[in-house]
């Protein structure tokens, strides 16, 4: 059952492409201003470990979003270099100046306590206004690149 309805599912992006293409990437958009949103309210209230997460969260949703526009079924994975490897070989052009680095450190931190290990700290008490400021940082550049590519 499943099968047929990944079937149905992958002819129906098929068929409708131009469709999708015009809709689906806006929506993610959408999601990441909005988690973008989310991380600058959770970093004003010294909540470090979820503003992170949340610009982990918002910069994988606007990478999302350009490949949906880009007219491929965005995967279901978070790994940001994945994503961006990706956009690359359809455009090579695309995002070449945006940094990952401080949003792929804390996409576990954030979340797990005990990730470090012999740390007994929660991530609330491991991530700091430096990092949460980074994360914003990043996630900032990478939804700003993702506009101008998409309105040229």
């Amino acid at each position: 059952m499943r099968v047929l309805f990944l079937k149905k599912m992958d002819l129906y992006y098929r068929k409708n492409m131009d469709e999708i293409k015009n809709y689906r990437y806006k929506v993610w958009l959408k999601q990441a201003d909005f988690d973008f949103s989310a991380a600058l309210c959770s970093c004003d209230a010294g909540f470090y470990e979820w503003t992170t997460f949340q610009a982990e969260q918002s910069a994988e949703k606007a990478l999302k979003a350009l490949l949906a526009y880009l007219g491929v079924k965005p995967p279901k994975l978070h790994s940001l270099s994945i994503l961006t490897k990706m956009i690359h070989k359809i455009d090579k052009k695309c995002l070449l100046n945006i940094k990952l680095k401080s949003l792929q450190t804390f996409t576990f931190t954030s979340r797990y306590p005990f990730i470090i290990p012999g740390d007994n700290m929660t991530p609330h008490e491991i991530i700091e206004l430096e990092d949460a400021q980074e994360s914003i940082e990043e996630c900032r550049k990478i939804i700003e690149s993702v506009k101008i590519y998409i309105n040229g």
